[in-house]
């Protein structure tokens, strides 16, 4: 009885023995597996940001609009989180046909004056054919300076019109803004929006694409320029929450884009 009970506690101990190096080896592996996640995500959580950032990125930027409030760009300018710091801002200007937002003149002279590299971009809607559009953004932007960012058209709403005709007036708007400004537009939408009612032809300009919650780059099969990944981050000067944003590319590619 003696013996069987010893090898009964022994047999015990075995399986606890086992079942405890089983738990490590679990542990260890979850632990490796975090570390690869992390490596490949290239995302990193910075609390004065609010987000996570990505961080095989190096140069950042952000867009505004009435809704971020009174913006203090002095305070944008100086923030600096272990070396990231907001190079530049993407500014709206203009909506349809007569819309101008409250902010823009505001925001477009003191990020300029701030050294905030700035562009303005334009929320296309169905209310105006593209080239009504694309004369009011001009009238209201004038002339860029040398250092602006190209001109953006951002389309994100089919509503009204058929694909065929969205098409048409947004090849109208970029290609009017072409003729004035000499340099190509940058298009905005989100991934989706751009694959299921854009066509071809916009592959010939820049791509700012929208996708949030990703880990690496955002999900699209053509080249883009710029990243929206975030539309909920935290600036110094900025009381709400805003869009964040990477170029695609290191400092010298960046000044090639321009003016």
């Amino acid at each position: 009885m003696a013996k069987g009970k010893q090898k009964l506690n022994n047999k015990h101990t075995r399986f606890a023995e086992y079942f405890l190096i089983a738990i490590a080896f679990l542990f260890v592996g979850l632990i490796i597996y975090q570390q690869i996640i992390n490596k490949n995500s290239h995302f990193k959580m910075y609390k004065e940001f609010g987000i996570a950032m990505p961080t095989n990125y190096t140069i950042h930027g952000i867009d505004v609009s009435h809704h971020n409030g009174l913006i203090n760009w002095q305070s944008v300018k100086n923030m600096n989180v272990k070396g990231i710091q907001i190079k530049f801002a993407f500014i709206k200007a203009t909506e349809g046909s007569s819309f101008v937002d409250s902010k823009f003149d505001y925001n477009w002279v003191q990020a300029k004056k701030h050294n905030v590299v700035r562009g303005a971009y334009h929320y296309f809607n169905e209310n105006a054919s593209g080239l009504v559009q694309a004369q009011h953004f001009i009238k209201t932007i004038g002339l860029l300076q040398p250092g602006d960012l190209p001109p953006v058209l951002d389309i994100e709403e089919n509503k009204s019109w058929s694909i065929e005709k969205l098409n048409t007036e947004a090849m109208v708007f970029v290609n009017e803004l072409f003729k004035f400004y000499h340099v190509k537009p940058i298009v905005y939408t989100y991934v989706n929006f751009y694959s299921e009612k854009l066509n071809s032809q916009f592959d010939a300009y820049h791509f700012w694409a929208a996708h949030y919650e990703r880990t690496t780059a955002p999900n699209t099969k053509r080249n883009w320029t710029i990243w929206q990944h975030s539309e909920s981050g935290h600036v110094s000067g900025i009381n709400e929450q805003v869009d964040f944003n990477v170029f695609n590319g290191d400092i010298y590619k960046f000044n090639q884009l321009l003016k």
